[in-house]
């Protein structure tokens, strides 16, 4: 495990990226930001004890969300080759986890259909989509 210090401000964990650790709040408060095209939302605070990194580390997905210092705070980070073993000899840590992994798939899920419900009448989510790719790419 190694112990990361962070100051207020400093982006632990960018969105689209894929963790290879499974990080712990020691001490602080973190935000979960979701990007979008029109700026950014807080989706979730983690405190003392929460953890994230889950998705990469056990699904090889991309974070929804940049993670960042509210406060200064204190992470340990645990790699996945150091995890394993753990996980091997305490598979109940794996499902905790796993249900961990499944609460923030939720939350994700919940505010891609609270933008769904921003449509404009005759607008699909996909065509919504497609232009705030085309906005942030520069595209015509």
């Amino acid at each position: 495990m190694k112990r990361r210090t962070h100051r207020a401000g400093d982006v632990l964990v960018k969105q689209g990226s894929v963790a290879q650790a499974l990080f712990i709040l020691s001490s602080g408060v973190l935000v979960a930001i979701q990007s979008s095209g029109t700026g950014e939302e807080e989706a979730m605070r983690f405190a003392p004890g929460d953890s994230f990194g889950e998705a990469g580390l056990l699904a090889g997905a991309a974070t929804m969300f940049t993670i960042r210092a509210l406060t200064k705070a204190t992470v340990y980070e645990i790699a996945k080759i150091d995890l394993a073993p753990i996980l091997e000899d305490r598979p109940a840590i794996a499902a905790e986890l796993g249900e961990i992994l499944a609460r923030r798939v939720a939350v994700g899920k919940a505010r891609l259909e609270e933008f769904a419900d921003r449509d404009k009448p005759g607008e699909t989510l996909a065509t919504r989509l497609g232009q705030r790719v085309k906005d942030l790419f520069g595209l015509a």
